[in-house]
């Protein structure tokens, strides 16, 4: 007598209930996505009430007390205060993440290089002390949102500048490379660096990749440029090796 083999009773799905079941999923996910997206922004949201009194408070504490507290003392409202400034600071860098994963986007031509100087010009302002050689390639074309884009160039600048405080003849570019009929487009610097064995850990929010204090800042610059990235179907990778600086590169899905 024969066994003949189980049937698979998904085999018996047609085209059209396939597509009926993937469009199902998919709007469930976009529905979750949402859902955290509008968790994230009301906790970040509420969180900033408590968080000004405790710095108002911290701050009446300093000046209250100015001629009464010990060094110590001292010390110990200012590590306060700057506690406070760093959970704004990430508050701020939550509710950044949480537009870009529900921010409408215009698509439209863009000079990225023109785009990068602006955010240049902005970060010179407030890093005067450091002035890195910089070049960048211009014209630089690309397609995508021009207000995502010049986050995404914030974050990469940012990181690349404080990564080469500390360097002698500090150099950062801005620029493309061409593979396949592919552009990548690039920022690089000659600073710091890191160990490509911590690369899993790049672009996940909180992550620290260095020690140093002068380059930690909330975990969350590099984890907000590849979300911008993915929303333009795109990807973003690195190259560097430690005190050897660092390569960003990245491709947009229509380019």
């Amino acid at each position: 007598m024969t066994n003949s083999a189980p049937s698979d009773s998904n085999d018996d799905s047609t085209p059209e209930e396939l597509r009926l079941a993937l469009k199902q999923c998919k709007a469930q996910l976009a529905q979750g996505q949402q859902e955290i997206s509008g968790l994230l922004y009301a906790i970040s949201h509420d969180l900033r009430a408590p968080l000004r009194a405790l710095t108002g408070f911290t701050q009446a504490l300093q000046e209250h007390l100015e001629s009464t507290l010990d060094a110590t003392g001292k010390h110990y409202l200012q590590r306060l205060e700057q506690a406070s400034q760093r959970m704004t600071a990430m508050i701020d860098a939550l509710l950044s993440m949480s537009r870009i994963t529900q921010a409408d986007m215009i698509f439209m031509d863009v000079d990225l290089g023109v785009l990068s100087r602006e955010v240049i010009a902005e970060i010179t302002m407030r890093f005067p002390q450091h002035q890195p050689r910089i070049s960048v390639t211009t014209p630089l074309p690309i397609h995508g949102d021009v207000r995502m884009l010049k986050q995404l160039m914030s974050q990469l600048l940012e990181n690349a500048w404080k990564c080469t405080m500390a360097t002698p003849d500090a150099q950062i570019e801005i620029g493309c490379i061409n593979e396949l009929g592919k552009t990548h487009y690039f920022v690089r610097d000659n600073g710091v660096g890191f160990d490509m064995s911590l690369s899993n850990k790049l672009f996940v929010p909180f992550q620290q990749l260095h020690s140093d204090e002068k380059l930690r800042g909330q975990g969350l610059g590099l984890a907000i440029a590849q979300r911008i990235i993915a929303r333009h179907g795109g990807r973003i990778w690195a190259q560097a090796k430690p005190r050897q600086g660092a390569q960003f590169f990245f491709s947009l899905s229509s380019y």
